[in-house]
């Protein structure tokens, strides 16, 4: 306990500005309270309520310590699912489908203010198929553990871009 540096600043204190330290916890860094407590201890011999309180902010922290854990494996468990095996299936990140879709969806906009079209209509779809594809179709038909490689993006990016500088060309032309 006596690395805590909170000790020495605390120990100037009067007993009141102590307690309510302990009773606002929720205020204070872990050990501020800890060297309260401590404190106190040694004032007033006063142990059972304050080493309750102790054990309270223990608990929390192991609670908060096992969510980051838990969390930390579920991160862990994400990044196991790929694979360099050659048998195993490739899917692009859904990150990567919804990063196509708002650009595209950016440049198609672009398009419509050229065009006679309705200018929302089409950026719409684009966007919902984009979300429908990722978060209906496949949550619905790919195993969230299933085993994988990582597809590469630069070849349907190059596609795509050819395909939307072409259609861009040929409606500038129009005009």
């Amino acid at each position: 306990m006596e690395s805590n540096t909170f000790i020495e600043k605390y120990k100037s204190k009067s007993d009141a500005e102590l307690e309510a330290i302990v009773r606002e916890k929720n205020k204070y860094f872990d050990d501020a309270v800890f060297a309260a407590i401590h404190i106190l201890k040694e004032r007033n011999g006063n142990a059972e309520q304050l080493d309750q309180i102790a054990q309270e902010i223990e608990n929390q922290n192991e609670k908060k310590r096992k969510a980051k854990e838990e969390e930390i494996q579920k991160f862990d468990k994400k990044d196991n699912r790929i694979t360099d095996d050659p048998n195993a299936p490739e899917l692009h990140y859904k990150a990567v489908i919804i990063g196509f879709c708002i650009v595209f969806t950016a440049i198609t906009m672009f398009l419509a203010l050229f065009e006679e079209i309705r200018r929302f209509i089409v950026p719409l779809m684009n966007l919902t198929g984009g979300i429908i594809l990722t978060e209906y179709f496949w949550n619905k038909n790919i195993d969230e553990d299933i085993v994988h490689r990582r597809r590469n993006w630069i070849k349907p990016a190059i596609i795509s871009l050819v395909i939307t500088i072409t259609l861009t060309i040929l409606t500038l032309m129009k005009l």
